[in-house]
């Protein structure tokens, strides 16, 4: 036969094994060879190769070639093995018992993956294999969530002691050099008379406001702690230990529970017992070996050292992150209806993973990312029920429990439920207004009648008013006040001062019902630190609506009320370092009021005030600056130079380009116009950010 008639012979191995000169087992599409390299094996397309797979894959056993997963036409491509991939998980998710997610329809299968990237969304809706698994429990009580995905359906390769695994690993990665003993944990508690009443004292003043334990099974394992202390589990006692820490700050001044400490001043000593009942509490956990073997009472205990640190104006960022991980290797993140656990347990799963996403909220607002919230939690965990801890009885299922009805009244999770409400239009607020360089008034106008439905539904059932509402509406129409020009929009200038009015002195009616009612004595540890924060910001907008011109009969109600609010911050400036630092603020804000109406002068940005007065005020007996600061000095943070005059408000808000200037500003002689038209928005969102100092700084000595 002529050569050129002749067949050209094929090379019978994979083209990736012919170009790495490498054996080709030849046992298949794909070979093994790539199969254990991971490579795309791909045989010359001819009538041999095709022939070879062919025959490959008719000697494959029958039970395989009835899987759908074999059925599915071969071929090398990367839609081809997301739907390969996609047929895996189906099968795996039917082998454990839970509904498969929808099919895929084929305009799904044939998206480009340049959609899937763009569609990366931390926020977006997980895939149920992602958000299921089962809990597993040692003898000691101790938990560990194994998601599905890394679960086997055989139960010959499942490991044959599942809790096993949790007690194994308790001296991995670290083990304590040194340990304390039980004895020495214990003894270092209160007597038992003070730990009942610190005890008591947190559950009539944070419980309410943070109600995250359920407080009947908590007083059955204190009982059980009176009668057998030795017989409670570290996790507990530093449970324990973390609400009397919590507790002390809600102490008065002449409590006698003070004596505990030996520091001279309340403040002092109640700085002294908190610190030294958290390092206790951290002790209890590290000799329980907390990273590594934890529980649902090991991350309530986190949980509340987290919060008390807040409220005291300490940082928690990387604390918080290990209470998130924590929550996670639990599964407090999946809903605990799918456990079996009854229906105590499931709410205070729930309770705990609702607290975390709060805390987070918090952190987040104090640290300045006002675009993370809690909503971008990945989770299918259902919000806490919003009833009192006396309908949830232990060994009854949740199915067999009836949805609570709306009620008239507040539950003990009412005011935590309507926080996050809050905090998702603080975001929206922080997103669509404060962030902006210019006034929205159409975002303005739909976030302030979002705030007012809200306030509705709260009077018409049990609230007459909430602080932290009023402070977002201050929040909200600030940036009308300090960035419009008088001259432009008097419609809504007047209807942005009116609202700022009547919220501002809403906050400071409440601030001071709070500070004076003794059936809230209870709550007075929060007005002395966030109700204080808002109350001053309350003072701030009053002081610009009075130098910006208000009618006659508001003029005269704003100068009592700043007066009022100064005599509070100083009685609490004993307990409160906040108060201490911002009452000589408020009273250098009375002066130049008074100083104005003196002169007659009511235009914006008159001559400012006279520094000598405000500075002779400071000197007055009772009058001294807080000893303790609110901020670290790395925390400080100066004020840049006044970048918004009445010139440049004018030109923002008629569209011309946006200038920076600092004219008619007087180091030596300082003009608070300027000083809170320079703030960021974002300042007066919370206390921890909130530049005290510097204006302290700039109010005794201008530079």
């Amino acid at each position: 036969m002529p050569h050129s008639a002749r067949n050209k012979r094929q090379p019978i191995s994979c083209e990736p094994c012919r170009t790495r000169k490498i054996r080709c087992h030849r046992d298949g599409f794909p070979c093994s060879t790539c199969v254990r390299r991971g490579v795309t094996c791909v045989y010359a397309s001819n009538p041999a190769g095709n022939n070879m797979a062919r025959r490959s894959t008719s000697d494959r056993p029958q039970s395989s070639a009835s899987s759908p997963v074999d059925q599915t036409p071969v071929r090398p491509s990367q839609d081809n093995l997301a739907r390969r991939v996609r047929r895996l998980e189906e099968l795996l998710l039917r082998s454990h018992g839970v509904s498969s997610p929808p099919s895929p329809s084929p305009n799904e299968d044939n998206t480009p993956p340049s959609s899937s990237v763009e569609n990366n969304d931390p926020a977006r809706e997980r895939t149920p294999q992602d958000l299921n698994g089962t809990l597993r429990v040692d003898d000691k009580g101790f938990i560990r969530f194994v998601p599905a995905s890394l679960q086997w359906q055989s139960s010959r390769l499942a490991l044959a002691d599942d809790s096993s695994g949790i007690a194994s690993i308790t001296r991995y990665p670290l083990n304590p050099a040194t340990t304390a003993s039980m004895d020495d944990i214990l003894g270092a508690l209160p007597s038992q008379s003070y730990c009942s009443e610190l005890v008591r004292v947190y559950f009539t003043s944070y419980a309410s406001l943070f109600h995250v334990l359920h407080a009947p099974t908590f007083e059955r394992q204190y009982e059980r702690f009176v009668q057998g202390a030795h017989d409670m589990p570290l996790a507990w006692l530093a449970l324990l230990y973390a609400i009397i820490g919590t507790a002390v700050h809600a102490l008065p001044s002449d409590s006698q529970l003070l004596d505990l400490s030996h520091q001279s001043r309340p403040l002092e000593k109640i700085e002294d017992l908190s610190s030294r009942y958290r390092s206790l509490a951290m002790r209890c956990l590290e000799h329980d070996h907390y990273l590594w073997t934890h529980n649902v009472t090991t991350l309530q205990a986190l949980i509340l050292l987290i919060y008390s640190i807040n409220h005291s104006n300490g940082q928690t960022w990387t604390f918080l992150g290990l209470a998130h991980h924590l929550a996670l290797s639990i599964g407090c993140h999946i809903d605990p209806s799918r456990f079996g656990l009854d229906v105590i347990q499931c709410e205070e799963r729930r309770r705990c993973w609702a607290a975390v996403k709060m805390l987070y909220t918090q952190q987040n607002t104090a640290m300045g990312h006002v675009g993370i919230t809690h909503a971008q939690f990945p989770s299918n965990c259902r919000p806490p029920a919003d009833t009192d801890d006396d309908c949830l009885l232990a060994g009854v299922m949740e199915d067999a429990v009836e949805t609570p009805s709306i009620t008239l009244r507040p539950t003990e999770m009412t005011y935590l439920l309507l926080k996050f409400r809050l905090y998702d239009i603080c975001s929206d607020i922080c997103e669509s207004v404060l962030s902006k360089r210019y006034v929205d008034l159409d975002n303005i106008r739909r976030l302030d009648a979002v705030l007012q439905n809200e306030q509705q539904s709260w009077d018409s059932r049990f609230f007459s008013g909430e602080h932290y509402a009023h402070h977002l509406t201050l929040l909200l129409h600030q940036q009308i006040l300090l960035r419009m020009a008088t001259t432009e929009h008097d419609s809504t200038l007047r209807w942005s001062r009116l609202r700022c009015l009547d919220a501002a002195k809403s906050v400071l009616d409440i601030h001071a019902y709070v500070h004076d009612a003794p059936k809230l004595a209870p709550f007075r540890w929060f007005n002395r630190g966030v109700g204080s924060f808002h109350a001053f910001h309350a003072a701030v907008v009053l002081v610009m609506l009075r130098r910006r011109g208000m009618e006659e009969d508001c003029r005269e109600s704003v100068e009592p009320a700043l007066q009022d609010c100064f005599m509070r911050f100083m009685s609490m400036s004993e307990l409160s370092p906040f108060c201490a630092k911002a009452a000589p603020l408020l009273q250098a804000f009375i002066e130049q009021i008074q100083i104005t109406d003196q002169r007659n002068d009511g235009s914006y940005g008159g001559s400012g005030s006279n520094y000598s007065i405000l500075r002779h005020s400071l000197h007055e007996p009772g009058i001294a600056l807080g000893a303790h600061n609110v901020h670290s000095p790395d925390e400080a943070r100066p004020l840049s130079r006044p970048t918004w005059s009445t010139s440049n408000r004018t030109a923002s808000t008629s569209g011309h380009h946006e200038t920076s200037s600092s004219e008619g500003y007087d180091a030596s002689n300082p003009n608070w116009d300027f000083l809170l038209a320079d703030m960021q928005p974002q300042q007066w969102l919370s206390p921890a950010v909130f530049p005290l100092d510097q204006w302290n700084m700039i109010l005794t000595d201008p530079i």
